[in-house]
């Protein structure tokens, strides 16, 4: 990861390469905090676009119900 920021170019996926680096080294903030941060990264309309995702589309992250019996 190092090697890819220093060597990057500066594209949105470096950017956020980066500005996840920047908010994992900052150990004065509580994982909720952490996890705040990187939700706002990972929310970045840019990044969707750079990532070929559709605007309104939302991740969807937690277990799945268990199939009915």
């Amino acid at each position: 990861m190092k090697s890819a920021l220093e060597r990057g170019s500066d594209t949105a996926l470096v950017f956020v390469l980066r500005a996840t680096n920047t908010v994992l080294a900052d150990e004065s903030q509580t994982p909720r905090e952490i996890i705040a941060h990187l939700w706002n990264i990972l929310d970045e309309p840019e990044l969707n676009r750079a990532l070929g995702i559709p605007q309104n589309s939302h991740m969807k992250i937690g277990r799945k119900k268990p199939p009915a019996r």
